[in-house]
């Protein structure tokens, strides 16, 4: 189903590698002299979507959300069969089993006792979907999902810090978020206490969302709600703006206020921050305003945000965001492409690729979408290695603090108090289904009055762009073969058949369940001196273990 010569797979194993760490630099090694505290293991792991279903039957109908028996008729696959560990290609949620068998794999294989991971970041969608009607789902239901899940994950990795987020099934009505304090962020906030700073109580139960600082005083967490950014919410505004005080604050634009003194305060203490949630931002997914606004602040934030992480997709990617200017250019380059034929439009492709001389870095920045455990296609999970080379150590400054090239003060604009919710639907336009930024229309007369100009941090030296302390070094893909381990399991169940004894149903039905489940590399970011120094001690790579030597590496294609 996955072919490991995929030029797709191959190419965005490159690419991100290039975005991670610029061409021609090493990986750092690590420190001679321990500090006093542990010194990290430069891993952590990121699992996302395991939605777990207690009601998945083995060999129920996959029309019937592997729930029940009876196939549907006037189907072409109607009688299609739900698998022992999942159904990959369905619309069914993961058995239980392939949850815990797969953390538990994790745990053995990705950790193991003779190496570490630093924390694990979990970004949301514990629970099974709402997709059978005969089984509808429910608040309490959802919270036993995410408590069961939680117990899962402290077992497979007892004393490793864990980071939670809300994802948009992890809520009933799915999608649906009123603005908090509510029953949800407060509930949460009982099942993560473990896992939530106590002194970040009172900021979940308001608004879902909180920080966790993961190596003190050097790396942080900030765990996002991003149900208040994502537009199939319909019990929030979308980061309306308002200066009137007597109106409510949408949560999605108290959250981002919220992010802005975050990110600033991390960079005044020298800190580095991992932002996590479950949907990714893009404008495909947010809130015109949501997505605008968000995208400004990474960008703004350039120096201090080392990664960006979320799932929600069930697939494998990253996006690029983009500055306004950036967009601006590429929007006026598309114009003069219409106008010719296809040697002018390769032309046209050709020269607008960015080059080493040209790029202004300063204007993009990158997030991540790890696959999911739940087989959409197969179940996967990610393991990140960072840089703990503490010497080398990325020091925000004021030097690094950007102005845009437009200082004006004087701007021709709408009073913000005289904008209502839909002012900004027009901005996104043709492009609102995409990830690229929405680019607005004409400006229109109003009101002239100062606008404030924010400052933006962004350093060619910071660990988002240069590898230095904290920086990502890359990461390796794993991945199970449901279908390959699904038919193995299906040989035990069914050997010797014809045989008929009493008890050999019970004897079969036992060996299956002490199959565990076994997941193979998929791809790797990291060059070969890294993924082989292991075996080429002469590589002088002393850095955290790219792939661990436990976990089983393919040996031929397909396998």
């Amino acid at each position: 189903m996955r072919s490991c010569t995929s030029a797709l797979v191959a190419w965005a194993a490159v690419l991100a590698r290039a975005l991670l760490v610029s061409a021609g630099q090493t990986v750092f090694s690590a420190p001679s002299n321990a500090s006093i505290e542990r010194k990290p293991f430069g891993r952590f792991l990121h699992i996302t979507d395991l939605h777990p279903d207690p009601h998945y039957k083995h060999a129920s109908a996959v029309h019937a959300a592997c729930h029940h028996t009876k196939p549907k008729k006037h189907k072409a696959d109607g009688k299609q069969r739900a698998g022992w560990f999942g159904t990959a290609l369905s619309d069914c949620d993961s058995p239980p089993r392939l949850v815990e068998s797969s953390l538990q794999w994790a745990a053995n294989n990705l950790v193991g006792k003779d190496g570490g991971i630093d924390f694990v970041i979990w970004t949301g969608d514990s629970a099974r979907h709402d997709n059978d009607d005969k089984l509808p789902r429910s608040s309490k239901e959802i919270f036993e999902l995410n408590r069961w899940t939680l117990d899962q994950l402290e077992r497979a990795f007892p004393g490793v810090p864990l980071v939670p987020s809300v994802g948009n099934n992890d809520i009933f009505p799915h999608n649906i978020l009123f603005p908090g304090p509510n029953a949800v962020t407060k509930e949460y906030v009982q099942i993560w206490q473990d896992h939530v700073p106590e002194y970040e109580f009172h900021t979940f139960e308001q608004g879902g969302y909180y920080v966790k600082e993961l190596l003190p005083n050097r790396l942080a967490a900030m765990s996002l709600n991003t149900l208040y950014f994502y537009d199939n919410n319909k019990a929030v505004d979308g980061c309306v703006r308002t200066k009137r005080k007597h109106k409510d604050v949408d949560p999605g634009t108290a959250q981002l206020d919220w992010l802005e003194v975050q990110l600033d305060l991390f960079r005044q203490r020298g800190m580095q921050v991992h932002l996590l949630g479950h949907v990714p931002p893009t404008a495909g997914n947010y809130f015109a305003r949501c997505y605008k606004r968000y995208t400004d602040i990474v960008l703004r934030f350039q120096d201090t945000i080392v990664a960006q992480h979320f799932g929600h997709m069930n697939t494998d990617a990253f996006f690029i965001q983009e500055d306004q200017e950036a967009v601006y250019t590429a929007a006026h380059n598309d114009a003069a492409v219409l106008q010719e034929g296809l040697p002018g439009d390769l032309r046209q492709d050709y020269s607008t690729l960015p080059g080493k001389g040209r790029t202004n870095e300063d204007l993009y920045s990158v997030f991540f979408i790890a696959p999911s455990i739940i087989p959409s296609y197969y179940p996967s999970m990610r393991l990140w290695t960072y840089n703990t080379t503490e010497s080398a150590r990325y020091t925000a400054t004021t030097t690094n603090t950007i102005q845009d090239d437009d200082e004006a003060d004087e701007v021709e604009q709408e009073d913000d108090d005289d904008v209502d919710l839909d002012d900004d639907e027009g901005m996104v336009g043709v492009r609102s289904r995409h990830h690229h930024r929405p680019v607005p229309p004409k400006k229109r007369k109003g009101k002239k009055h100062k606008k404030r100009r924010r400052a933006r941090h962004a350093s060619a030296a910071s660990p988002s762009r240069t590898n230095t302390y904290l920086s990502l070094l890359g990461y390796s893909q794993w991945v199970m073969d449901i279908d390959a381990q699904n038919d193995a399991v299906e040989r035990i169940l069914h050997r010797d058949t014809l045989k008929k004894h009493d008890d050999d149903d019970e004897k079969r039905r036992k060996e299956a369940e002490a199959v565990e489940v076994d997941y193979r590399l998929e791809y790797a970011t990291y060059p070969g001196s890294v993924l082989w120094a292991a075996f080429h001690p002469e590589s002088g790579y002393t850095g955290p273990e790219a792939v661990p030597k436990r976990a089983s590496w393919p040996s031929r294609c397909g396998a």
